[in-house]
């Protein structure tokens, strides 16, 4: 997923990456049951890069 943030009056484009897991931070497949959908990586600083 993508998304355009501004931060500090300037645009930046954010890749948000999600991942299928399970409570132990194993990969699961979406039709696997027990998992929760978490962004990963995390932290804003991770997802911008300066929009042209």
């Amino acid at each position: 997923m993508h998304a355009t943030l501004t931060v500090n009056d300037k645009p930046h484009t954010a890749l948000m990456r999600w991942l299928y897991s399970d409570c132990k931070g194993g990969t699961l497949f979406d039709w696997q049951d027990g998992g929760v959908w978490q962004l990963s990586p995390y932290g804003p600083a991770v997802f911008l890069t300066a929009s042209p």
